[in-house]
């Protein structure tokens, strides 16, 4: 079968056993041209793709490192308030009074009331410095500001009334 260059319509000739091995030829020629164009193609579409997936990984890294830090400052901002609310107590003189007598070597004149008023603060204050405590094992606060915490943490359980508090509920806390 051969299409006339000259004329829209086919003409049916019969081939020679050369013109037909010529005829192969061609088509392989033209297909194997096709196959090393399509495998040229798979091969540009994978290295696109894998170049779009390590800009997606860098991406996705800058995003973890942002979101990171968001969460060290949540983390700061939480235990800020806390803080801030355990603090207020100090607001009311009659507080201030009985825990300077805590600390100061004589809390067995503390009447049961002001015993109970000040566990319930060293537990408040006690699970601040878990938190913070936890916050630090996990990342999201720095080894300098856990050093800040510590030492104050350390600084009020080492208070005689929080002392034997803590002695007997260390338990209650991570």
């Amino acid at each position: 079968v051969a299409l006339c260059p000259d004329q829209d319509h086919v003409v049916r000739k019969r081939m020679s056993d050369g013109e037909k091995e010529g005829a192969l030829a061609e088509v392989e020629t033209s297909q194997g041209q096709r196959r090393t164009r399509v495998e040229t193609g798979a091969l540009v579409a994978e290295i696109v793709a894998a170049i779009a997936v390590v800009i997606s990984l860098v991406f996705v890294g800058i995003q973890v490192e942002d979101n990171t830090e968001e969460v060290s400052a949540g983390t700061m901002t939480t235990l800020a308030e806390m803080q801030v609310s355990v603090q207020s107590w100090f607001q009311d003189p009659r507080f201030a009074e009985m825990y300077m007598r805590s600390i100061s070597e004589q809390p067995e004149s503390l009447s049961e009331v002001e015993r109970m008023q000040l566990q319930v603060w060293h537990g408040n204050f006690f699970n601040i410095c878990e938190i913070a405590f936890n916050r630090r094992l996990d990342g999201k606060l720095s080894d300098e500001l856990w050093r800040g915490w510590e030492n104050g943490c350390a600084d009020t359980v080492n208070t005689p009334f929080a002392s034997e508090l803590f002695a007997r509920t260390h338990d209650w806390y991570g």
